[in-house]
């Protein structure tokens, strides 16, 4: 008790503006430890401190604590873990981010100097606003808005690339089954006329129209339709189908007819005759249908003529796919593949390696809450390098020290889960979710759930089954013994007198001959517990439940 009251008259605690404002009042050197309430402040430096004041610090040198959350001046400072030092005299004169001793020593002795030196009026104090942020302060920020920028790209990349992924494999699963189908999209001028224009060229071509169907195209219908390739229509045209319903023709061959050439290239050269691609031949229904008004004087005049597009069908297979799946979703619905869940909100949480088996009992209960975990060198995240990625690699790896920070990346989708891993008492939890996405981006990075190679995993699957018998048994397998201690081998081990036979326990009787041994009721261990029975599938007879243990109060942990 005597040194926790020494420590807390070595250190102002200082909990309000007010009490700031008294502090700033003060005369000589005042080193602050500025903390936030969940973090609390760095105990760890506390002997430093004493030292130094009762060395060299004398009356000149002040110390105090400084709770950020309550105070308006220190509000930069507030949801941070990692201890922050402010050197005042009035106004700020130094400042320090870390628990480095010898540096924090080093910068208590150089600004001890220079204040004494001030007093005598050798030198003109140099102080800064307390509400200016330092060269050290902005070179930080500038890291994290660079790390966060980073992070932000790679997860957009990520994304965009999984999205590639999907839409190409969704398109040759529709195109798998769905290759004979084409589609052919009228524009909205042309829609009361592209049945004439077609006139008998889809029969004779040996193809019919499926279905129709009448769309209002989108932005983002359009965006999506030409995921895989340019945009072909002028800008004229997209405002007419932005504003107008046009038609989507579903095109398939006659069943009756034996179609030879594939579907899109007939659609093709019927549009836009033996070219196959656009403005097409002088009769084609593409430019009979593109036809306008005549322009008058002032437009030719001008040159203002609009480009109108009348009739369009897509000349790749992808795109031809895409419009299958977006203007004919009943008939390809079955062909796609469900968007991954976003990584819901969620927080880094900290713990020594060495309470891992303790954790892990609330990993368990909270197993849909916990995305992934692993074994770190460092609690920061700019400093951690990846030792395991699992409790029993971690106690394999080679690498292993006393050291070793277990970290959780926890969703924040029930408020309950994450106070019970609070009230673990955890070194570190995020202040926030958007620093906690920062943090377990850096920590888990996006390549951290890849499967292990083939041969790791099969190794790992060998080496887990003999320890996981000596777990069921309760002790490491050994082999039998001899009467002075020694262990036999297998090959000497002594046998019944006959092979299945077991002799008779002392004072039994053993049965006469042809007569069947009477029934005994099997015997259960006394360590067995009784919900552990589980019922034969032989039996008629129903399994227990198996009782499951409950984890520890997340209020007291174990």
């Amino acid at each position: 008790m005597a040194k926790k009251g020494q420590a807390l008259q070595l250190q102002t605690e200082v909990n309000s503006d007010e009490d700031w404002e008294k502090l700033l009042q003060r005369d000589g050197l005042i080193v602050v430890d500025v903390y936030s309430e969940w973090c609390g402040p760095c105990s760890g430096m506390t002997a430093t401190l004493k030292k130094l004041k009762l060395e060299i610090g004398g009356d000149v040198l002040q110390l105090a604590i400084a709770k950020a959350d309550k105070i308006t001046a220190l509000e930069r400072f507030r949801n941070k873990s990692e201890p922050t030092w402010m050197f005042i005299n009035g106004k700020m004169v130094n400042f320090m981010f870390g628990a480095n001793a010898p540096k924090l020593t080093r910068l208590i002795t150089e600004e001890l100097r220079k204040e004494n030196e001030a007093r005598q009026g050798r030198r003109d104090r140099v102080q800064n606003e307390i509400s200016e942020i330092t060269e050290e302060e902005r070179e930080r920020l500038e890291v994290v808005e660079n790390e966060r920028r980073a992070a932000r790209e790679k997860e957009e990349a990520k994304a965009a690339k999984e999205l590639l992924e999907r839409r190409t494999a969704e398109c040759h699963k529709i195109l798998e089954t769905l290759h004979h189908m084409g589609v052919i999209l009228i524009f909205p001028h042309a829609k009361t006329a592209y049945q004439e224009a077609f006139g008998d060229l889809l029969g004779e071509a040996g193809l019919t129209i499926a279905q129709t169907e009448k769309v209002d195209i989108t932005q983002q219908i359009l965006d999506e339709l030409f995921y895989f390739g340019e945009m072909p229509f002028p800008e004229e045209a997209v405002e007419e189908l932005l504003n107008n319903t046009c038609v989507i023709l579903q095109v398939k061959p006659i069943p009756a007819r034996d179609v030879e050439d594939p579907t899109d290239d007939l659609i093709l050269e019927i549009l836009y005759g033996h070219s196959k691609k656009p403005p097409g031949s002088p009769d084609s229904p593409a430019r009979v249908l593109a036809k306008l008004p005549e322009p008058s004087e002032e437009e030719v005049h001008e040159k203002t003529v609009h480009e109108s597009v009348g009739v369009w069908a897509p000349d790749n297979e992808l795109i031809k796919a895409t419009a299958l799946r977006l203007f004919f979703h009943r008939l390809t619905e079955h062909y796609l593949i469900p968007e991954p869940e976003p990584t819901p909100p969620h927080y880094a949480v900290v713990f020594e390696a060495i309470r891992r088996h303790e954790i892990a009992s609330f990993m368990e209960k909270y197993s849909d809450q916990v995305i992934r975990y692993g074994f770190f060198t460092s609690e920061k995240p700019e400093e951690a390098k990846l030792v395991a990625k699992s409790i029993y690699k971690y106690e394999r790896s080679p690498d292993r020290t006393p050291n070793e920070k277990m970290v959780i990346q926890l969703a924040k989708k029930k408020s309950e889960c994450v106070l019970a891993f609070a009230q673990l008492k955890p070194l570190y939890i995020s202040p926030n979710i958007k620093e906690g996405e920062r943090e377990c981006q850096l920590f888990f990075g996006d390549d951290y759930d890849e499967p292990p190679d083939e041969e790791e995993e099969m190794e790992e699957q060998k080496e887990a089954t003999p320890e996981r018998e000596s777990m069921v048994s309760g002790a490491p397998e050994t082999l039998p013994q001899d009467t002075e201690g020694s262990q036999i081998a297998p090959s000497e081990e002594v046998a019944p007198e006959a092979e299945g036979e077991i002799p008779p326990a002392e004072g039994e009787v053993p049965p006469a001959e042809g007569e069947a041994p009477p029934e005994t009721e099997p015997s259960i261990p006394p360590e067995t517990e009784q919900s552990e029975i589980i019922a034969s599938p032989e039996t008629d007879a129903p399994p227990q439940a198996e009782t499951v243990d409950e984890p520890p109060n997340a209020e007291s942990p174990p």
